[in-house]
């Protein structure tokens, strides 16, 4: 199945909205948002290949604890905290994918990802808080525009996939 932004949006949405309940702190926050983009992520195809899961957990790791991070430091930064949000976020979802590659497979063909081009989340994040989704926006509404953004910037990822080497005829006596 090829990337979907559906369960992303919801994932995202029920955060927002607090449905299940608000997280309590950036490390709950980001656990939660790790966990829907890799689920999202989870999907992916590069041509017939898709990515291998545990490759995949330990992307959305990364992911979790780079988020962490980006977010106590914002909350620490104050009201700067916003303008270096964006470059972290950019850099929390390069490592996703890059930190280390994610593995793609569909054997005999592996492959693994090449680009997840960095700065370009960190544009679109910025004009995504310029754009007005803020606090003052539908749960739903801040979960669509921050699934939109993701999922446009990861139909950027490449995978480089490697087809198995042509088989070679190795002779055989006869016995």
């Amino acid at each position: 199945m090829p990337l979907v932004s559906t369960g992303l949006t919801q994932s995202l949405s029920d955060l927002f909205s607090c449905s299940p309940g608000y997280p309590a702190d950036a490390g709950q926050a980001a656990r939660a948002i790790a966990a829907a983009y890799q689920s999202y992520a989870a999907n992916a195809l590069a041509g017939t290949t898709t990515p291998v899961a545990l490759s995949l957990a330990g992307a959305q790791s990364t992911l979790e604890a780079s988020l962490a991070s980006a977010f106590q430091g914002a909350q620490a930064a104050g009201a700067g905290g916003l303008s270096a949000l964006g470059a972290a976020l950019d850099a929390a979802f390069v490592a996703f994918w890059l930190s280390p590659p994610v593995a793609f497979a569909a054997p005999p063909i592996t492959g693994v990802v090449t680009i997840a081009t960095p700065g370009l989340l960190q544009s679109l994040f910025s004009a995504l808080f310029e754009s007005g989704v803020s606090s003052q926006a539908s749960a739903s509404r801040q979960a669509s525009s921050l699934a939109n953004l993701l999922d446009t910037w990861t139909r950027t990822v490449v995978v480089t996939n490697v087809p198995p080497p042509p088989a070679v005829p190795v002779p055989a006596p006869l016995t």
